[in-house]
């Protein structure tokens, strides 16, 4: 039984909200020095890039402003290429 697409959604949704809790406050400098708060804007842009693989085509072609490709492949690169220093 495959995840219906609205919880989905919701993943891509609840993750962004994460991300700016976890950089409320915080400049670049600040979040370059903070490996924890690295490793949980990492796990979440992450998810965002699975769920968003995880969309139908018609989603994705109904919301042409979102980069999908480029959110997918952000994701392939935090989980594949995760030696590479911020």
């Amino acid at each position: 039984m495959s995840r219906r697409e609205d919880l989905y959604l919701a993943d891509i949704v609840t993750a962004h909200y994460r991300i700016a809790s976890y950089l409320e406050g915080l400049d670049f400098s600040g979040f370059q020095k903070d490996d924890l708060r690295q490793d949980g804007v990492i796990r979440q842009l992450s998810i965002i890039g699975e769920a968003a693989s995880s969309l139908t085509q018609e989603t994705r072609d109904a919301q042409p402003e979102i980069p999908g490709k480029l959110v997918r492949g952000m994701r392939n690169m935090l989980v594949h290429q995760y030696l590479m220093p911020i």
